[in-house]
């Protein structure tokens, strides 16, 4: 009895101290981003804090992979090999084109890309968080802001997006 009560408490404690440092790192994500603001906004006086999202996980996809980034452009290469084609040799470039040439390569790619995005691993690159806020722009007038704050896994701010 005195184990499960004390295996309880262990898992307890260590549930209340995951959520203490999310707590605390959305904490140190929302002072980040009011430090950014005042040292990039018109006027930062005028600095209205309205709601802060929540923070959320990022991670980088398999539109990143530098395989799957060559395959596109091989694709891309296509729509040129045809157009070169037809320049060339018009009677050559029809043959390719009936016998389905260039759509067969095309999805011969394709179907490289897709398991390449079937068996890739995501990766944590950092957090994301919205914040709406008022502040005063150029001209002195009071306007209604939302940005999306990209933020490193410290909660420094690393980017922020209109």
């Amino acid at each position: 009895m005195k184990k499960t009560l004390l295996i309880a408490s262990a898992a307890l404690l260590l549930l209340s101290s995951c959520g203490d440092k999310k707590a605390s790192l959305e904490e140190t994500a929302k002072k980040n981003i009011a430090i950014y603001l005042n040292q990039h906004l018109n006027d930062s006086t005028s600095y209205q804090p309205a709601s802060f999202g929540t923070l959320d996980s990022l991670t980088d996809s398999f539109y990143d992979d530098p395989n799957y980034k060559k395959i596109d452009d091989q694709i891309s290469d296509i729509s040129s090999e045809k157009i070169s084609d037809m320049e060339k040799n018009y009677n050559a470039y029809s043959k390719k084109e009936a016998a389905g040439f260039y759509d067969k390569k095309k999805a011969a790619l394709e179907a490289e890309q897709d398991i390449i995005a079937k068996n890739y691993k995501e990766k944590f690159i950092g957090y994301r968080m919205e914040h709406k806020y008022r502040a005063k722009n150029g001209f002195g007038a009071l306007m209604q802001n939302e940005t999306v704050f990209v933020l490193d896994s410290l909660g420094n701010v690393v980017k922020a997006l209109k």
